[in-house]
């Protein structure tokens, strides 16, 4: 009766071991064979990156394609190694990962492209920037010059002005560029006088996805204050010479940086 109880028992423990052993085999083939049968796909096909904001501290979002059908990105789920304090052409990785989808491929390396770079040299600049730089100077130019209504503003008369040279002082952590206007006054005796109105913009950035972008962070009017001829001529802020504009603004403060030059006139 005894050997017959052992027997059962054993008989008992068997069965249970092969259900056991037929349940993770059922589970290993589904974790394998499962998903040989899910759609195959490269995730990465149906999303872009976009790159925003300056070099060393730009950002970056993971964006669907609208160009491109037969996934749903939302069913995969997307990381990537890095996401802020980007410096353009550094590298980052993203992986993806979805139990919706056969995935080809898992991760894929980008290059960082499209953020803001300290402008390095003038002739970098395209012709829509400065463009755009000389219209930015015009208004504070204006602003400057004033009402000729108004007791404080410019009484002599403008008899021209236009942009003369651009000069860049640049270095890794930012740069000065200037905008410099050859403008012509007539004195109250009649004579002419020539001065050079000089707008000062700090930090100027360019984009390599986007030449014509003219952005940065401050600008003003720089200059001396002086009168256009005698005490019944109005007072101005500029440079009585191209040559003192330049020693002040440029060569005095050459010092760890590069300089370069456009010459319009």
């Amino acid at each position: 009766m005894a050997n017959r109880r052992r027997r059962s028992g054993k008989k008992k423990m068997m069965r249970a071991l092969i259900v056991l052993l037929v349940v993770l085999a059922a589970l290993i083939a589904a974790l394998f064979l499962y998903p040989m049968f899910l759609p195959k796909i490269d995730p990465f096909e149906y999303v872009k990156l976009e790159f925003e904001g300056d070099t060393g501290s730009g950002a970056v979002s993971v964006v669907p394609r609208d160009d491109l059908v037969g996934a749903d990105v939302s069913k995969i789920t997307y990381r990537l190694s890095k996401d802020s304090g980007l410096v353009q052409g550094e590298k980052i990785r993203m992986t993806a990962e979805s139990r919706f989808y056969n995935l080809l491929v898992k991760e894929k390396e980008y290059t960082v492209d499209g953020l803001n770079e300290y402008l390095m040299d003038v002739a970098d600049l395209s012709e829509n920037a400065i463009m755009s730089m000389h219209e930015k100077s015009e208004t504070q130019i204006r602003l400057i010059l004033g009402n000729p209504e108004d007791s404080l503003s410019v009484k002599n008369e403008l008899i021209s002005k236009e942009p003369c040279r651009i000069w860049l002082l640049a270095s890794d952590a930012g740069n000065i560029l200037y905008d410099v206007y050859q403008a012509k006054f007539r004195s109250m005796n009649g004579k002419e006088k020539t001065v050079y109105l000089v707008i000062y913009y700090e930090n100027v950035r360019t984009n390599p996805l986007n030449r014509d972008a003219f952005a940065f962070d401050s600008s003003m009017f720089k200059g001396d204050v002086f009168l256009l001829g005698n005490e019944d001529d109005s007072v101005i802020t500029g440079y009585s010479s191209l040559k003192k504009a330049k020693e002040i603004l440029v060569d005095s403060e050459m010092e760890g940086k590069t300089f370069t030059s456009i010459k319009l006139i």
